[in-house]
């Protein structure tokens, strides 16, 4: 994921504007140290290109509140979970409320996120339904980030059918066209922060879909990428490459190999300024 956020950074901060910019989750693959100083970059960099929401996710959870409560003060406060009551450790806010949207953050595992921060789980208790029929009452677009998958976002949108859309997990790429069951758009940017997916919405309708490729022809933020490298040195001051168990791999066969079976990829590639 860290590869793909300066890029999206850059885009974030070039598309300023009447904009809701959501992030699924899943910041954390680990709970190690490179783990935490990787959650808290990922967290400064989001925080810096204002996001207005990241579902927090149990998986993120895993490396401890103290540690969650420090990536949400980096986040400038955007963490968001609608499936666990107030944290014990730090105001975790259910939902966020931005122009026409209310934003919520679902976690299938609330019980185990709930017992990580000191809450309560929210699933039996109808914490989702009562922010939909809020939302209905507001007369706000009712928008749902999901730690599941896309059965999970099936589920969701049979039971709230005037949902705008449901962002959920995939480890594959986003779907070319917009997925729709009644009214309710189904998006997930995939995995790793390498794509993201824009919905133009207006009076309550999604009138465009595309996917956007956070690839090299977007040019790297710099103030992140100045965050960035204070992580690079941080790692190597406290030696945590030395401590990664080293495996055999297969050897690299170069540049020319590569491109000659990805021959698109090799011309962004040449482009850029990895390629220097």
């Amino acid at each position: 994921m860290i590869g793909g956020i300066l890029r999206r950074a850059q885009w974030l901060k070039s598309h300023p504007g009447d904009v809701l910019s959501l992030e699924t989750g899943r910041i954390l693959g680990g709970t190690d140290r490179q783990e935490i100083l990787k959650g808290e970059t990922i967290a400064e960099i989001l925080g810096g290109a204002e996001v207005d929401a990241v579902n927090l996710s149990v998986e993120d959870s895993a490396i401890g509140s103290g540690t969650v409560a420090a990536m949400h003060r980096l986040l400038g406060g955007k963490f968001v979970s609608s499936s666990v009551s107030q944290s014990g450790h730090f105001d975790l806010p259910s939902n966020v409320l931005k122009g026409p949207f209310m934003v919520v953050g679902d976690e299938p595992d609330s019980a185990r996120l709930a017992a990580r921060l000191g809450g309560s789980s929210q699933v039996d208790s109808g914490g989702l339904q009562g922010w939909y029929e809020f939302a209905e009452a507001a007369e706000k677009a009712f928008v749902i980030m999901t730690q599941g998958g896309r059965d999970r976002a099936l589920e969701l949108a049979q039971k709230f059918p005037q949902t705008l859309f449901i962002a959920y997990q995939s480890e594959t790429r986003p779907n070319h066209e917009v997925e729709m069951l009644g009214s309710v758009a189904l998006v997930s940017p995939g995995d790793h922060g390498k794509f993201g997916v824009r919905l133009k919405v207006k009076a309550g309708k999604i009138l465009e879909y595309d996917v956007i490729d956070f690839g090299p022809t977007i040019e790297d933020d710099r103030k992140s990428t100045t965050t960035y490298n204070t992580y690079l040195q941080r790692i190597e001051d406290e030696k945590l490459i030395e401590q990664l168990p080293r495996q055999g791999s297969a050897p690299y066969v170069g540049t020319e190999a590569c491109i000659s079976c990805h021959p698109v990829a090799g011309d962004v590639w040449s482009m850029s300024r990895h390629a220097e």
